[in-house]
């Protein structure tokens, strides 16, 4: 048994199920990669001094200060219950583990209702950073937060004193919601509210530098600055989940249906399309007559998915993750195909397409993006780029003082023309030379 694999183990059996208010009973979120899980329906004590990890790992946020400590409400919407934080008050963990140092991934999931109007302008829903050593000051960029910033309602994923990103959606708005930020190392993240994507893009100029191999994680406020009343936390967390590692399209979905049935949430989150079972019928239906068995116009072929990523004569037709940079949907979504308006697409069908590229475009064969080796006939093969090259000897030049290529000096005797000696460097250099 490895040592990654006993925390994991114990999470799994601790969590095997969730009971939800209603007695109906959910599977719990996906073990592997899970490093915190904080429930809100594991509190007990109404002053929450500690706040339990679920994960195996220990990392239970603590507040020893009595009057920084947020409370446990029981009924903080349609009767789930949250932990509270009024706006001075945070939970924090130093010595936190499970994050190897240097440019990880990470997905983050938080089941929470910001409040709608606060007198806080930056608040850190959830603060990660790291340094060297226990006590050695914070460098710049070694850490990730969560939050929002200048009074603005969507949440932002950031780097410490750098770049930063921002979701869509309004968010601190007094209503609950599921926030998803992952980061995918390499400066690339994603930010989902409720399910859905609302952001992808990349950390450039002040950028992620990588985790110190001491780090720290807060709840409602930066770590280490417990007086910056700025960027308190104003609202309510059920739940926290933090993984090393991002979630695969289906376990997005599975955790999705946890949360939005354990919490009463509003979501969006829809079972991931086949390529066999969902995709394919659709292409079969509308596009196969073009670009199938039979007929392959402009050399596409979209009877598999290895095909569609090698696309045709204007390259690949699908680019996985991202739906509105791949050029069949887009065709698609404007009408031109299939084309003349013939046999056109349902709407309910372009979103099976859409949802099946977002998800990566799952599929159940082998996909195999190297070309089929071209047939060369042997007309093509008499070009001379397929001759095999041949050693020969090269023109022989009676007069060898001569400092030039031999082939040179060989052409000048066939030309019959005497050598003029030698000149001094700075004619060579500014006189032209021509050559017949």
């Amino acid at each position: 048994m490895t040592a990654r694999s006993l925390p994991n183990i114990l999470a799994m059996l601790m969590a095997a199920t969730v009971v939800t208010g209603g007695g109906r009973v959910q599977a719990a979120p996906p073990a592997d990669g899970l490093i915190l899980w904080l429930d809100a329906a594991e509190i007990t004590d109404a002053s929450i001094a500690k706040w339990p990890d679920k994960s195996g790992r220990g990392n239970h946020v603590l507040q020893d200060i009595e009057e920084r400590r947020p409370t446990f409400t029981a009924q903080a919407w349609d009767g789930h219950p949250a932990v509270h934080f009024d706006g001075d008050d945070f939970l924090a963990v130093n010595g936190f583990q499970g994050l190897a140092t240097g440019d990880r991934p990470l997905h983050v999931l938080i089941v929470m209702r910001g409040r709608g109007k606060s007198a806080h302008p930056a608040q850190r829903l959830l603060d990660i950073n790291s340094r060297g050593a226990p006590d050695s000051p914070f460098p710049n960029r070694a850490g990730l937060w969560i939050g929002n910033q200048e009074s603005r309602k969507q949440f932002r994923l950031g780097v410490e004193q750098g770049d930063k990103g921002e979701a869509l959606s309004e968010v601190w708005n007094d209503r609950p919601h599921l926030l998803e930020a992952v980061y995918t190392r390499e400066q690339a993240f994603d930010l989902h509210v409720n399910g859905r994507r609302e952001q992808r893009g990349v950390f450039n100029g002040t950028h992620f530098l990588g985790f110190g191999p001491h780090v720290s994680l807060a709840i409602g406020q930066q770590v280490g600055q417990p007086d910056a009343a700025d960027s308190f936390f104003e609202g309510d967390v059920a739940e926290v989940l933090i993984y090393d590692r991002p979630l695969t399209a289906t376990e997005r979905f599975e955790t999705g249906q946890y949360s939005t049935k354990k919490h009463g949430l509003n979501t969006e989150f829809r079972p991931i399309p086949q390529f066999e079972q969902d995709v394919r019928p659709i292409l079969a239906q509308h596009c196969h007559d073009c670009h199938g068995g039979d007929l392959q116009e402009a050399e596409l072929d979209l009877r598999t998915v290895s095909k569609m990523l090698r696309g045709g004569q204007a390259g690949p037709v699908i680019v996985r993750g991202y739906p509105d940079r791949s050029e069949m949907l887009a065709m698609i979504e404007a009408g031109k195909m299939p084309p003349d308006g013939d046999n056109p697409l349902s709407a309910d069908e372009i979103r099976t397409l859409r949802d099946w590229i977002e998800a990566d475009a799952p599929s159940q064969e082998t996909v195999v993006l190297t070309a089929e080796a071209a047939q060369i006939t042997p007309e093509q093969r008499g070009h001379w780029a397929y001759q095999t090259l041949k050693v020969t000897e090269p023109p022989q030049a009676a007069d060898q003082r001569i400092r030039l290529d031999i082939a040179f000096a060989a052409r000048r005797q066939f030309q019959r023309h005497s050598h003029v000696g030698y000149v001094a460097r700075v004619i060579l250099i500014h006189s032209p030379i021509v050559i017949t």
